[in-house]
C-alpha cells in the first residue's frame, strides 16, 4: 500500500453519531419525518416549502409548495400513499409523495395548525390548533368527523396510540388530554408540572410521553392513571418527543439544540445528540429504527445513528475546509476532499471511515478552496480529485476497505487550476474543465489528452457527458452551448437561446435532450437531433443555478 494512504482500523469512542447534514431549506425547520420504507425524510419549514430527501444521498428529491404561510407539521399515511402538511395558513393539503401531486385541502381550523397525524389504519387524520381544539378528518371522504374541545389554550401535538382507539392531546394549558378515537369523548386528562406542554407521544404499551416548556420530560403509565417518571436533563424548552416503534427508546428535541434519546424500562438518559446550532423543533426514528432525524431552527436536517448509544460514530474531521464532496452510484460511500490535502472516504450507512487518501509525492502546498474537486466513476470502482494546481489524480475505490483503495497517476497537462471533472458514463473518459476556459479529454488508461474543445467566447462553466459517453455539452458564460464529439473534439453545433450565462447543463437518460439552466432565470430543454430549442420553462425569480433531467415513471 503506497505510504500516502493512511490505514483507519478503529472507531473511537468520543465520535459523535451524526451522518448526514440537509441542508437547503431558507428558514427554521419545523418537522421532520421517515417515510414508511425508511428511504425518504420529509420536513415542513418556515419556508412554506415541505422536502423529501433521499436518507442514504442527502439530496433533495422533491419540494413542495402550496401553502402560504410556515409550515408547520408533516406526517406519512402508514401506507405510505399520501404525506400530509399543515400550516399557519390554518389548511392542511394532502399530497402525493410520489408525484408531489396535490391530492386536496383540509380548511377549517381557524388559527395556525400546530400538529397533525395519522390513524394507524390511514383512514382518519387528526390535527390540532392554536384554536383550542381537535379535529379528527376522514382521508377519504375529506370530511370532518369530530371536533375536540376542552382545553383551556392552544393545543401543541396530537398522538394515536397503537391500536387507533386512543388520541392524545397536548396543550398549552398544561395538561395532556385522552380522547376516544371513535367517539371523540373525552377519557381522562392528565397533568405535568408547571409549564405548558409542547409534545405528546403514546408508546405500544401504554407510556405516553409529554415534553414541557420547562425542560422536563413526563412519563404516564396510561393503564393506571399514574406518572411514572419525571427526566431532567434538558437546560430549556422540549419541543418534540417521540418513541421508537418497539418503545424502547424515547427521543426528546429541545431549545437546549439538542436531541436526547432515554431508555423507557428503566428510564434515564443513554445519549445526547448535540450539532445543531440553534433550538431543536422536531424528531423522529426511521421505521428500522437504526437512525434518528431531527429538525432545527438552523435549518437543517440532521440524521443521527443510533445503533450504538454506547460507541457513537460519526466522519472524523478533516483539518481544514471541505471544498467538494461525491457519493458513489451506489449509494454507500462518500468522498471529501479538503484543503488539508487529503481525500477521505466514508462509509454512508454506518458513518465509518474508510480510508485517508494523502496528496501524494510533490504536491504539499496547500489546497484551494476554488478549485477542489472529486468524483465517482459510474460504476463506483475509480475516484477522481484535484487540488489548486493543474494536475488530476485518479484512484480505485471499493466500500470493501482500503486496501482496494490505490493510487494510479497524475494526469498533467492543463495549465491552469482545474474547476470542474466528470468521467463519461462508460468510465473510458475524463474530461476536465479549468479557469484557462479549455475542456480537456483524457484517457482513463492511459492518461493522455485525447482532445481539448475551444469554442465559447467566454469562459466555461458547465459540462456533461451524453449516456452513451460519444458527445459532450458544455455551459458558457457567453450563454451558449456546444455539443462536441467526445473523442474527437468536433464541434457539431452551438445552441443559441438564453440571455445570459449559461450556468448548468444535462443530458436526459436516453440521451435526446439536453436541459440548460441561465442567469436569464429560464430553464431550457433542447432536441440533441435537431439542436432547437422545445420547451422554455419560465417560473424561476433569480438565476437558475443547476438543473437535470430525470425520467418520472422511475422518478
Amino acid at each position: 500500500m503506497p505510504d500516502w494512504i493512511l490505514s483507519l482500523s478503529t472507531v473511537r469512542e468520543d465520535w459523535s453519531s451524526l451522518i448526514q447534514t440537509l441542508e437547503g431549506h431558507s428558514s427554521w425547520v419545523n418537522d421532520v419525518v421517515f417515510s414508511v420504507k425508511g428511504d425518504l425524510v420529509a420536513s415542513a419549514s418556515n419556508d412554506h416549502t415541505i422536502r423529501l430527501w433521499d436518507v442514504v444521498t442527502g439530496s433533495t428529491q422533491a419540494s413542495l409548495e402550496g401553502h402560504t404561510d410556515l409550515v408547520k407539521a408533516v406526517a406519512y399515511s402508514p401506507n405510505g400513499h399520501l404525506l400530509a402538511s399543515a400550516s399557519n395558513d390554518c389548511t392542511i393539503r394532502l399530497w402525493d409523495p410520489n408525484t408531489g401531486g396535490s391530492c386536496g385541502m383540509l380548511p377549517g381550523h381557524t388559527s395556525p395548525i400546530n400538529s397533525i397525524a395519522f390513524s394507524p389504519d390511514g383512514v382518519h387524520l387528526a390535527s390540532v390548533s392554536n384554536d383550542r381544539s381537535a379535529r379528527i378528518w376522514n382521508t377519504a371522504t375529506m370530511s370532518l368527523r369530530h371536533v375536540l374541545e376542552g382545553h383551556k389554550n392552544w393545543v401543541s401535538d396530537v398522538s394515536y396510540s397503537r391500536d387507533g382507539c386512543l388520541l392524545a392531546t397536548a396543550s398549552g394549558d398544561g395538561t395532556v388530554r385522552l380522547w376516544d378515537a371513535e367517539s371523540g369523548n373525552l377519557n381522562s386528562r392528565l397533568r405535568g408540572g408547571m409549564g405548558w406542554l409542547n409534545s405528546v407521544s403514546l408508546s405500544h404499551d401504554n407510556l405516553l410521553a409529554a415534553g414541557s416548556s420547562n425542560g422536563l420530560l413526563y412519563l404516564w403509565d396510561i393503564s393506571k392513571g399514574a406518572l411514572c417518571a419525571t427526566l431532567d436533563g434538558h437546560s430549556s424548552s422540549i419541543n418534540k418527543v417521540t418513541f421508537s416503534l418497539d418503545g424502547r427508546l424515547l427521543a426528546s428535541a429541545s431549545n437546549d439544540r439538542t436531541v436526547r434519546l432515554w431508555q423507557t424500562s428503566q428510564p434515564r438518559a443513554v445519549a445526547t445528540l448535540e450539532g445543531h446550532i440553534a433550538a431543536v423543533s422536531a424528531v423522529a426514528f426511521s421505521p428500522n429504527e437504526n437512525l434518528v432525524a431531527s429538525a432545527s431552527v438552523d435549518g437543517t436536517v440532521r440524521l443521527w445513528d443510533t445503533v450504538k448509544t454506547s460507541s457513537f460514530r460519526s466522519l472524523e474531521r478533516h483539518m481544514a475546509s471541505i471544498n467538494a464532496v461525491a457519493v458513489s452510484p451506489d449509494g454507500r460511500l462518500t468522498a471529501s476532499i479538503s484543503n488539508d490535502n487529503t481525500v477521505r472516504l466514508w462509509d454512508i450507512l454506518t458513518g465509518a471511515p474508510r480510508a485517508v487518501i494523502n496528496r501524494g509525492p510533490g504536491h504539499k502546498s496547500p489546497g484551494s478552496a476554488w478549485s477542489s474537486n472529486v468524483a465517482f466513476s459510474s460504476n463506483g470502482q475509480a475516484l477522481v480529485g484535484t487540488w489548486d494546481d493543474p494536475t488530476i489524480c485518479l484512484w480505485a475505490a471499493s466500500r470493501e476497505g482500503i486496501e482496494k483503495c490505490s493510487y494510479h497517476g497524475y494526469y498533467a497537462g492543463n495549465v491552469f487550476p482545474v474547476d470542474h471533472i466528470t468521467f463519461s458514463p462508460d468510465n473510458r473518459l475524463i474530461a476536465s474543465l479549468s479557469s484557462d476556459g479549455i475542456v480537456r479529454i483524457w484517457d482513463v488508461a492511459s492518461g493522455w489528452t485525447r482532445t481539448t474543445f475551444q469554442g465559447h467566447q467566454e469562459a466555461v462553466s458547465d459540462l456533461s457527458f451524453s449516456p452513451c459517453s460519444q458527445y459532450v455539452a458544455s455551459a458558457s458564460k457567453d450563454g451558449s452551448i456546444c455539443l462536441w464529439e467526445a473523442m474527437t473534439g468536433v464541434l457539431i453545433d452551438t445552441l443559441i437561446g438564453h440571455l445570459a450565462s449559461v450556468n448548468a447543463v444535462a443530458f436526459s437518460s436516453d440521451g435526446q435532450h439536453i436541459v440548460s439552466g441561465s442567469i436569464d432565470t429560464t430553464v431550457r430543454i433542447w432536441n440533441v437531433a435537431t439542436t432547437q430549442v422545445q420547451i422554455i420553462l419560465r417560473g424561476h425569480t433569480k438565476s437558475v443555478d443547476k438543473t437535470g433531467l430525470f425520467d418520472l415513471n422511475g422518478w
